[in-house]
């Protein structure tokens, strides 16, 4: 496994912990590859699981909340690995794609802490933390410019990004009869009692469609727009306990638009979706119908695979 990476075996990569009450342990390149090879990785697949890694976020935290993950990679690496972007991007049914996930998860129990009961303490777990919905952007079939290539990188770089959250919807759309910015927005309603992030995950047709038949030349256009167009009333956003709880102590201290928003009557509608850059937008699946997931997962960061091979 160690033939995959050029760094030495003693190298630190990182240190992890899901519990803030414990200190983050620290995992060399060589405790990294014992977890690659339990996870049924080969050594092609190191760099982008170092990467990974070398992020020191955990697959899930220390909360009462079964939070899920995500793991989208771009670039030259997912063809090198013959990962899949399209058809069934997400099922169990492509090698690199599960092994890369699972690694996460492996490192997460292992270097994390993670006890049940005692560190970890989601109230009924989360089974996409199995390996974590790991797939690969389908660039090539994308109208728009990659994940990647939006948050700083070159287009011939390779990268893995990682998210966190709750819920996932599937959903279909995009016809004559219902646009599809339309059928997000009412997407994100069920969301917006939540948190103020999403991720949406277009087929490459709704991308196509978005952007030819309605308009949106980019991602950030169309996370603009429904930054603009999500509206729930008050009542709904201020109901949900999780808003209550992070956000009410935020209009407490007068930070906006919190603050403002605490002051409205219920039945007054809030942009929960007010900053467009918690919008994200990957794009990936076969191309063959109008489907898409919206995922309540906030973007957390990306990191080169090329620096670790």
């Amino acid at each position: 496994m160690l033939k995959g990476t050029s760094h030495p075996p003693d190298e630190v990569v990182g240190a992890m912990s899901i519990s803030d009450s414990e200190a983050p342990q620290a995992y060399t390149v060589e405790l990294v590859a014992v977890n690659a090879v339990m996870a049924g990785a080969a050594p092609e697949h190191l760099p982008v699981i170092l990467a990974l890694a070398s992020t020191r976020h955990p697959a899930f935290p220390s909360s009462t909340t079964s939070f899920a993950t995500m793991v989208v990679v771009n670039g030259p690496v997912r063809h090198e690995l013959k990962m899949n972007a399209g058809v069934g991007a997400m099922s169990p049914l492509n090698y690199a794609n599960a092994v890369l996930g699972r690694a996460w998860t492996l490192m997460t129990i292992n270097f994390g802490n993670t006890r049940v009961g005692e560190t970890f303490l989601g109230s009924q777990g989360n089974n996409l933390n199995c390996n974590n919905m790991c797939f690969a952007e389908n660039e090539e079939r994308s109208v728009w410019e990659p994940f990647h290539v939006e948050k700083g990188f070159r287009q011939d770089e390779s990268v893995v990004s990682v998210f966190r959250g709750w819920s996932v919807l599937n959903s279909m759309g995009c016809t004559n009869q219902r646009p599809a910015q339309e059928e997000t927005v009412i997407l994100l309603k069920a969301f917006s009692g939540l948190r103020s992030v999403a991720t949406l995950i277009l087929d490459p047709l709704v991308a196509k469609n978005l952007r030819e038949m309605q308009g949106f030349d980019t991602k950030a256009d169309f996370s603009r727009w429904l930054s603009e167009h999500v509206k729930v009333p008050a009542a709904q956003y201020w109901g949900a306990d999780i808003i209550y709880a992070f956000m009410r102590p935020l209009a407490q201290q007068g930070i906006e638009p919190y603050a403002s928003w605490s002051r409205l009557p219920e039945d007054a509608l809030l942009t929960p979706f007010n900053d467009p850059k918690f919008i994200n937008v990957v794009v990936a699946g076969g191309e063959t119908n109008a489907f898409w997931k919206t995922t309540d997962f906030d973007y957390i960061i990306s990191a080169s695979v090329d620096k670790w091979r």
